[in-house]
């Protein structure tokens, strides 16, 4: 019998390393461990967030298929940042992969280790245009407004840079 699918959106940022190569592989890495890769964003480049001596951040926003609760995907999510490379997972600091569990079907949930959707989703760009890209009229479960109206919202100034393609 085949378990129920879920709607899985996460963001992947990375600012050590290839990170081109660093997206790519925690998206292979989440697709045979997570689920079926739906759609993914383009790539961004963004200004670190409150900190101003790292390099840049590349953020992309996929959207997955799975069959994993919530505790299971962010199990999943940070042994995958662990076998990446990530072993401080202190605030703000430089990683070769972040992933992030920004919204789970329609649902709220909380516990002493992970909250959905996100609790600062609609305060920072570098999460709101790479998601807003592929599921711009997906409704935010707590706020009850659409991606792109929480984007017309937000107060963030960082930039958020589309990467050129062929630059890649």
């Amino acid at each position: 019998m085949n378990k129920q699918q879920h709607r899985l959106y996460l963001l992947l940022g990375t600012n050590l390393g290839n990170k081109i190569n660093n997206l790519n592989n925690a998206i292979k890495l989440l697709q045979n461990q997570m689920g079926k890769l739906i759609c993914k964003s383009h790539i961004y480049e963004t200004e670190p967030w409150q900190i101003d001596d790292q390099d840049p951040f590349y953020n992309q926003a996929i959207l997955l298929e799975t069959s994993l609760n919530p505790e299971e995907c962010l199990r999943v999510a940070e042994q995958i940042e662990q076998n990446m490379g990530r072993t401080d997972k202190s605030k703000n600091k430089a990683r070769e992969i972040d992933i992030d569990v920004l919204l789970y079907d329609q649902i709220q949930f909380k516990n002493s280790v992970l909250e959905i959707p996100h609790p600062r989703l609609h305060l920072r760009n570098f999460c709101l245009i790479p998601l807003m890209e592929i599921a711009g009229e997906e409704i935010h479960p707590v706020l009850n407004k659409s991606i792109e109206e929480l984007y017309d919202l937000c107060e963030d100034q960082n930039e958020v840079i589309l990467l050129d393609e062929d630059a890649i």
